[in-house]
């Protein structure tokens, strides 16, 4: 089941290259309960990822579609899991950051 969270983007999408794949990685500041913010890291993978990198700059509301992921690595001989929420699908909301509010 795919989970959807509207929020905004807290900084540009970084994007690196994976073997022969595309990788953006983000965090989403999603409003909660009493004016509580959670910070979602997430990432994006080939088409999508170039795409989010393109449009979704530090600041701008996005909807997201994504899948749970759990990774775990060891650090300092402690062995440590990481959740993140691969985006399959987004849609950006209202206007990009600096956009001009006399045009499109």
């Amino acid at each position: 089941m795919n989970k959807c969270m509207f929020g905004r983007v807290c900084s540009t999408p970084e994007i690196k290259t994976v073997g022969d794949n595309t990788v953006a990685s983000f965090r989403l500041a999603v409003d909660g309960r009493n004016d509580k913010t959670t910070f979602v890291p997430c990432e994006a993978w080939g088409k999508i990822a170039e795409i989010l990198t393109k449009y979704a700059e530090k600041g701008r509301e996005i909807a997201i579609e994504t899948r749970l992921k759990q990774r775990q690595f060891e650090h300092d001989g402690q062995r440590r899991t990481v959740y993140e929420f691969v985006v399959e699908n987004f849609t950006l909301i209202g206007r990009r950051t600096g956009a001009n509010p006399d045009t499109n």
